[in-house]
């Protein structure tokens, strides 16, 4: 069996790459033999020499070995002070002494001197070399020069991929044991900056390997330092590799989100791979409260690298989880904004649930993003304000399409409190109702602008610009049904800051038939499938009884086919729970299903005919109605994107 190997530049590897390769032909005894090299070392042993007994011939064009020329012809065994270094390196390793050294096989070094056509064999130093593997194919080949490798696996017809296996990439890495002589940026940071994720705790911490007292001072310099080195160290090598995937296995301990913060500062378009063989949870990549949480194998983003520190929340511009045999891969494509794929792995691989910002897939991208969130800390946040300004122009963009569902979304993301801050929401509100009221005078559709004064009065703007935007947009809402308008005039019922003057002119403005009606937000009932205003006769002087909602009512769970609303009978349901489950139920469902029956105007009716059911939904139960309306709203409208490309 022949190979062909690079010749190692006594300058540098680099300059190899550069200027050419100088082949010299190297010839094992027989096949089933690994070739590696450690810097300008190369070696090769036999596969099955795990004992040390067997022996490891080296050869070069030169049919040099140990210091004395051979023929290729003479057997070219070893000299006993060969295999006696093979003996003491198995035995070494026996002792735990070479904890990096794969099992499949030992060796021993040989330094080669291309200008005297010499070499030596010694004993790899333990205390200094360590090793990574590449495969291809039916060939193993170690070392801890990623160049010289890659030119070997080259010259042999490969187009390899780097894959550092385990506790071999924590000493590639960690140890600075890659050789990188001529590369002037390359500075990879030792052992103990390194850090991995602690997964004994509920929210994410960092350990440096030399296990530095958590809270240490110099805790956060080691972390800076290291990221530093890191982003240095992979912007010099993608500069060499620009055109080459870059494979990790990130199961000996490095931290994942170091390596992706760092190859985001270093601004690598390339993708990274993260792979936890055989299927099992890698705590170092996934938390276990997540993954046990809500079955789901999820990595947290990597750590953001800025200037001289790094900052706890973090930007990932793709996530993609995905299976591929028994392994799960978590790819991030640094150069676009996009959250595609999730698998969810509780009791083994299952379902791909599809998880956009697509504004096609907006259904998916909330529920599921606002299930897996609810479980992450404030202090964990995972969204940064890049991020969120991404989010905010795709919804833009959806507006303009016609996109009403673009609304539900960003009312979604945006109210949930540990993804965004107070004084970002408020000011996403007022940029989208700045929006919506520029396209105001183009045509837009009603029932975005209808939505537009729901986030208008959530921004906390001033009534007077709710009238403002009224006033422009009146013609608009003339073809909108008593339904939408009443939906419209509910949106402020349960707002608390609202005075009744305030109420009154909303009211005069969408419908002046009820100018003159005296009437106060307690006043609101439901009749007949209708929000109506009742005049204090009407109500007898009193206000509804006002009845707090503990449950979806009855009949939309007894009376739907879908088993898993059963489920939910008898819950105590907040609003924004209930705001949930319509929002999933009305998207999981096709437009045949039975749901769709309690989401028309007969069945409703149906239903307000029972009085004690009215007292339930008079409180609480507006919301729900005003939501349940808002869904059949959404279903009457022409909206561009069908439902089957939505579920």
């Amino acid at each position: 069996m022949e190979f062909l190997i690079a010749r190692a530049s006594a300058k540098t590897d680099l300059a190899c790459l550069k200027n050419g390769f100088d082949w010299h032909r190297l010839t094992t005894i027989d096949g089933g033999h690994h070739i590696g090299c450690l810097n300008n070392y190369m070696f090769i042993v036999p596969e099955n020499s795990v004992d040390g007994t067997s022996e490891a011939v080296i050869f070069d064009g030169h049919g040099v070995i140990g210091g004395q020329a051979v023929s290729a012809s003479d057997g070219a065994k070893p000299r006993p002070g060969v295999r006696a270094v093979l003996s003491d390196y198995a035995a070494a390793a026996k002792r735990g002494g070479a904890p990096h050294v794969p099992a499949s096989g030992v060796f021993c070094i040989c330094h080669i001197d291309f200008e005297t056509g010499r070499f030596d064999l010694t004993l790899d130093p333990l205390s200094q070399y360590n090793v990574f593997v590449f495969e291809t194919r039916d060939l193993r080949v170690f070392g801890n020069n990623i160049f010289m490798i890659e030119a070997v696996l080259t010259a042999l017809g490969q187009r390899p991929r780097r894959l550092f296996r385990g506790a071999a990439f924590e000493a590639a890495l960690g140890m600075g044991a890659v050789d990188t002589t001529g590369l002037e940026d390359v500075a990879l940071f030792p052992s103990d900056m390194m850090l991995t994720g602690d997964s004994r705790r509920d929210e994410l911490e960092f350990l440096p390997l030399n296990r530095l007292a958590h809270g240490s001072a110099d805790r956060d310099g080691q972390l800076a330092r290291a990221a530093g080195a890191l982003s240095r160290s992979l912007r010099a090598v993608h500069a060499c590799y620009p055109d080459h995937d870059i494979v990790y296995d990130l199961t000996g301990g490095l931290d994942s989100r170091m390596v992706l913060a760092a190859s985001r500062h270093a601004g690598l378009r390339n993708q990274l791979f993260f792979r936890s063989e055989g299927g099992q949870r890698d705590d170092i990549v996934i938390p276990d409260r997540l993954a046990d949480r809500f079955g789901m194998r999820f990595a947290p983003f990597p750590q953001n690298f800025n200037g001289e520190r790094i900052d706890r929340r973090t930007l990932a511009r793709r996530a993609v989880f995905r299976q591929q045999g028994q392994s799960t891969i978590y790819q991030f494509d640094l150069g676009r904004c996009r959250v595609t794929d999730v698998v969810r792995v509780r009791g083994g691989f299952g379902e791909i649930a599809r998880l956009s910002y697509r504004l096609r897939s907006l259904r998916s991208a909330v529920v599921k993003w606002h299930t897996l969130l609810k479980g992450i800390r404030e202090k964990d946040r995972i969204v940064l304000d890049n991020w969120r300004r991404v989010f905010t122009r795709d919804i833009f963009g959806a507006l303009t399409d016609g996109r009403a569902l673009a609304f539900f979304v960003m009312r979604r993301m945006l109210g949930h409190r540990k993804l965004f801050t107070d004084d970002f929401r408020q000011a996403a509100y007022m940029r989208i109702t700045d929006h919506l009221l520029s396209l105001a005078g183009g045509g837009m559709p009603a029932h975005f602008l209808v939505n537009a004064l729901y986030l208008t009065d959530r921004a906390r703007r001033h009534f007077a610009y709710t009238s403002q935007m009224l006033n422009l947009v009146r013609p608009t809402f003339e073809p909108l049904a008593d339904i939408e308008l009443w939906r419209l005039a509910c949106l402020y019922s349960n707002e608390d800051r609202h005075d009744e003057k305030a109420f009154h002119d909303l009211f005069s403005a969408l419908d002046p038939d009820v100018l003159s009606i005296p009437f106060s937000r307690s006043s609101l009932a439901v009749h007949d499938g209708y929000f109506k205003v009742l005049t204090d006769a009407e109500a007898g002087g009193k206000p509804p009884e006002r009845v707090s909602m503990k449950s979806v009512p009855d009949p939309i769970l007894t009376d739907g086919p879908e088993e898993r609303l059963a489920g939910l009978k008898g819950h105590a349901l907040d609003i924004v729970a209930l705001e949930d489950y319509f929002f999933d139920l009305l998207f999981s469902c096709g437009q045949d299903s039975d749901v769709w029956r309690y989401l028309n105007r007969a069945e409703f009716e149906r239903l307000n005919q029972d009085p004690e059911r009215t007292k339930r939904i008079a409180d609480n139960g507006l919301t729900f109605l005003r939501l349940l309306y808002g869904l059949i709203w959404i279903h009457r409208q022409d909206i561009p994107v069908p439902i089957s490309e939505i579920v």
